[in-house]
């Protein structure tokens, strides 16, 4: 395995990690709802290399697309960093509408300050 490849596999374990606990999910809830080892979890989330299916079935588990797990160098995706993307969707969703007003507001805010989008 290369270093990047090192680099990957642990930064999508780092990934996981922070999504069962923002979920708050035990590694024992996560193993025995994915029909895993409580093992594999840890390594996994060490950084240890799994399949794209394990991967996909605990993206499923945790409720999170699976590109959420891949690392933002990873996504060539348009400069949002997904780990904060996903933190602000679970904010929302359990937020009363008056908080979802409030930030969406805070949001708006900042567009508005910079013309050009958030930086």
């Amino acid at each position: 395995m290369t270093s990047k490849d090192n680099k990957l596999t642990k930064d999508i374990g780092t990934k996981i990690k922070t999504f069962r606990k923002l979920k708050g999910i035990s590694v024992e809830q996560l193993a025995k709802n994915t029909n895993m080892a409580e093992g594999t979890i840890r390594n996994i989330e060490s950084g240890s290399t799994a399949s794209f299916p394990l991967y996909y079935e605990i993206a499923n588990e945790l409720s999170v697309p699976f590109s959420a797990l891949l690392p933002d160098y990873a996504t060539h995706a348009s400069g949002i960093n997904s780990t904060d993307m996903q933190i602000f969707i679970e904010a929302y969703k359990s937020s009363s509408e008056t908080k979802r007003e409030v930030l969406m507001d805070i949001i708006k805010s900042f567009m508005v300050k910079n013309h050009t989008g958030p930086s």
